[in-house]
């Protein structure tokens, strides 16, 4: 899985925002240009870790992500309020188990934390010589939003075997133990 990781996250992460905005009627497209997203918004994090460890981001400006939420809730909510940042995480939850779900299919276990909201900036690309990323920027009518994940492939450690007792061996030590502690 290593040489195509990344692929394999694109193509999980595309999938994943498709399923949760179809939930509110919304179908994303990718767009590559973001640079309406430069400024302040909501952001949610959610961390990764297991087979595949870092971070998934997912970043709108206010307007946007009060038009999503409102939708997903089925009222309107106001700028600034706490579901915005409530129902802003539950998205990127609904993302990054959807990335998890698709994952597992491929063999790759993680685990995922609640996701953190807060008022903040679009996500800045910091290079690290350890991790990896992709980014998205999606759009949905005038809503637009990115998603960066930042990660690391770490392959399953190879578990040392222990020589095996085979089972007719073991069953006949263990009811030989029996036997000697009722004697006793």
């Amino acid at each position: 899985m290593p040489d195509d990781i990344k692929q394999k996250v694109l193509a999980h992460l595309d999938k994943s925002v498709s399923d949760a905005f179809s939930m509110f009627s919304l179908e994303p497209e990718i767009v590559s240009d973001g640079s309406a997203l430069l400024g302040e918004g909501i952001r949610s994090n959610i961390l990764i870790k297991g087979d595949l460890t870092g971070k998934l981001t997912v970043f709108s400006d206010h307007s946007s992500a009060v038009s999503v939420v409102s939708k997903m809730l089925g009222n309107d909510v106001d700028e600034g309020s706490e579901d915005v940042l409530d129902g802003f995480g539950e998205i990127a939850n609904m993302i990054a188990g959807g990335v998890k779900t698709l994952f597992y299919a491929d063999g790759c276990k993680f685990d995922i934390s609640i996701p953190g909201s807060r008022i903040g900036v679009a996500v800045s690309i910091e290079a690290s010589q350890k991790k990896e990323y992709v980014q998205r920027f999606y759009r949905c009518d005038k809503v637009i939003f990115q998603v960066v994940v930042s990660y690391q492939y770490k392959k399953a450690q190879a578990v040392e075997e222990t020589p095996q007792v085979s089972s007719t061996d073991a069953a006949a030590d263990l009811l030989s133990a029996l036997i000697n502690k009722k004697k006793t």
